[in-house]
């Protein structure tokens, strides 16, 4: 009997693993969880059997281990699938136009730069300010007083004393009157998507025109180009 018993105390030596190859206790997995419990009832003092509140809770265990595995691989396969469903709906924005928050716009095919602006408050005067590259000003918009709201506009390229900008990059600004004092008023602008870039951490961007990568998630509105 007291073999019996001392195989009880090491069921890991009845199984015929060395103690060297125990795996850390953070890294137990369900099928090494199983093989003990087996050991356990298989090299039992029969004089002293398995109590059965004891089996009962490792039982519970393993029952939450398994269910731990289950749900887990369930949300990573659901993830992976969200994923998948969130590139293909990137790729479907190749060659429309998006609105973002920016204050580049590109000008080119006989098409106006076009945008909005939220406000949360009416303003006594807005003005928009169109810049080149050198941050030379080219022309100064005033949409004079405006409620709270989206407000849209658009930029068809003319200059000041009537000719017309080349195609091209360009900024926009927008500035705010309120209570006496000037503010800067953050500018949403639709972009051409060209293409759709996935990186290794699985954030999808938008390769826009003139604008750069933009997050998917940063994306305001669509619309036809």
């Amino acid at each position: 009997m007291s073999e019996v018993a001392g195989i009880d105390k090491n069921p890991l030596q009845a199984l015929g693993l060395k103690q060297a190859t125990r795996k850390p206790r953070n890294e137990l997995e369900q099928e090494d969880f199983l093989k003990l419990m087996v050991a356990q009832l298989k090299n039992q003092n029969p004089t002293e059997p398995q109590d059965s509140a004891d089996f009962m809770g490792q039982m519970a265990q393993f029952s939450t281990l398994d269910s731990i595995s289950n749900v887990s691989k369930a949300l990573m396969a659901l993830s992976e699938n969200m994923q998948g469903n969130k590139t293909l709906e990137a790729a479907t924005l190749v060659g429309k136009s998006v609105g973002v928050e920016t204050d580049k716009g590109v000008l080119m095919n006989n098409h106006s730069i076009q945008g909005s602006i939220n406000l949360d408050t009416g303003v006594q005067d807005l003005t928009l300010q169109i810049k080149n590259q050198s941050g030379e000003l080219l022309r100064s918009m005033s949409l004079g007083s405006v409620p709270s709201g989206q407000i849209d506009f658009a930029w068809d390229g003319q200059l000041e004393n009537g000719e017309q900008s080349q195609d091209g990059l360009y900024s926009i600004s927008a500035i705010a009157m309120k209570g006496g004092r000037s503010q800067s008023i953050p500018v949403q602008i639709n972009s051409l998507v060209e293409s759709v870039v996935v990186n290794d951490g699985k954030d999808i961007q938008l390769n826009l025109a003139g604008v750069g990568l933009k997050s998917l998630n940063e994306v305001k509105s669509v619309s036809t180009f």
